[in-house]
């Protein structure tokens, strides 16, 4: 009955992931108003996103074990032992797998956050990608990770020396002369007359 019990708990901790983890397009979205991105929520939703996927990880490797101790104590003809010394021992273990999986939580979330705000930045508010990351977004995310610019440094040297990223897409301004919508690459020319960005 109780492997039963865990297992539906272990579903139930499924469909909250699911809610929990959205798609880097998504991500974005979230991230977006009307007026653009808001940099620190697109860092927020990063790190929770990052975070979740620790989580799941942590409470499915704990509902297994717990199972998989349940099934063991089943199985074996000597009676549970009981007492101070059991209930120590088990609390130390418990102390142990909490300080790993806090531990491994921020490693993950430090070698993936970079990345994944990358990836993120492809994307417009309608879930389309783009080739590169877009300007608009990459430069203000990396500020508000807490990454100094460079005194002069422009968008395109600041992500290529912070993000390791080679080139960015900018949103062309629309204008009178340049009524139409546009996407160039940061390390392209502006046409002759078009707004820089």
């Amino acid at each position: 009955m109780a492997s039963v019990a865990a297992s539906a708990r272990f579903r139930d901790v499924i469909a909250l992931a699911r809610g929990l983890i959205n798609r880097p397009a998504e991500l974005t979205r979230l991230a977006g108003s009307f007026w653009g991105s808001n940099s620190y929520q697109a860092v927020g939703v990063a790190k929770n996103r990052l975070d979740a996927l620790v989580g799941l990880v942590g409470i499915g490797a704990g509902f297994t074990l717990a199972i998989i101790g349940y099934l063991a104590s089943l199985a074996s003809p000597h009676p549970v032992r009981t007492g101070t010394t059991e209930v120590l021992v088990g609390a130390a273990l418990a102390l142990l797998a909490l300080g790993l999986t806090i531990t491994t939580g921020h490693l993950y979330r430090r070698s993936h956050l970079l990345p994944l705000l990358i990836e993120m930045s492809h994307f417009t508010m309608k879930e389309e990608r783009m080739e590169w990351p877009r300007a608009a977004l990459l430069p203000d995310w990396m500020e508000a990770l807490g990454h100094e610019r460079h005194e002069g440094e422009d968008d395109l040297a600041y992500v290529r020396r912070v993000a390791k990223v080679d080139d960015l897409t900018v949103d062309v301004s629309q204008t009178a002369e340049f009524p139409y919508l546009r996407t160039r690459r940061a390390s392209e020319p502006p046409l002759q007359g078009e707004p820089p960005g």
